[in-house]
């Protein structure tokens, strides 16, 4: 394990100490970067590759198929709400000089995503807070700007795969994408998920740790954001 790894392990198991941490009732004691949260973000992808690589096996042994694969597009007409380290592992890889293409091509197409998506997120996430699963149905099956391709995908290719977000990464569709989106409206019937308990449990861990994170760089009770909307504040120059 190297030493980078060590901290960010020290600081997974400081930020998930206390409850009060993550819901931002109580400020954390020590300084997160946002490098810190990225970084502890990467951690967590890489772990999450890993329990898709054995829910895969899994499913593969028992004779199922994951549909989920890149290049379907539905799960990219869905509000990808995030936690600010998140963002900025995004916003970080957009940067690098060898993706400088790739950042401006988003930037162009960001103000029409903008423009559509309208008062959407904050309408979802005082839902997601309030826990109205009724109401983000609502949201999802009649609103239609709930259906809006993310402004990180062109062509129907999702430009930043290799640093997209944990819930990007955690497709488990057995059906095919005709089934998929996140409710169903039409009554045409939703599409079957694999469940895995330790992949599962691991996501939700990862939630909380993430928000304890950006609770800690971005200020108490700070919500969750779109990704689009952050990493463009992120990449604007200057």
């Amino acid at each position: 394990m190297s030493d980078r790894q060590r901290e960010l392990e020290q600081l997974a198991q400081a930020l998930e100490s206390n409850p009060d941490y993550v819901s931002g009732r109580r400020a954390f004691p020590r300084t997160v970067t946002p490098d810190d949260g990225a970084d502890l973000a990467l951690l967590l992808q890489r772990q999450v590759d890993r329990g898709t690589a054995a829910r895969a096996e899994a499913a593969s042994q028992g004779g199922l198929h994951l549909a989920c694969t890149r290049g379907c597009n539905t799960c990219c007409e869905e509000l990808i709400m995030v936690h600010a380290p998140e963002a900025q592992v995004v916003a970080r890889w957009l940067l690098q000089p060898e993706n400088r293409q790739i950042l401006a091509d988003f930037r162009t197409r960001y103000p029409a995503w903008r423009a559509r998506v309208g008062d959407l997120p904050a309408r979802v996430e005082a839902a997601a807070a309030l826990g109205d699963q009724a109401a983000l149905e609502r949201i999802f099956s009649y609103q239609p700007e709930a259906r809006n391709l993310c402004a990180l995908n062109a062509g129907g290719d999702c430009t930043v795969y290799p640093v997209r977000p944990l819930v990007c990464r955690n497709g488990h569709a057995l059906d095919d994408p005709s089934k998929c989106g996140l409710y169903d409206p039409v009554g045409q019937g939703r599409r079957e998920a694999l469940a895995f308990v330790p992949l599962d449990q691991f996501m939700a861990r990862s939630g909380l740790l993430l928000r304890a994170a950006h609770q800690a760089i971005v200020g108490q009770r700070a919500p969750r954001r779109p990704l689009c909307e952050l990493v463009w504040e992120m990449t604007a120059p200057g």
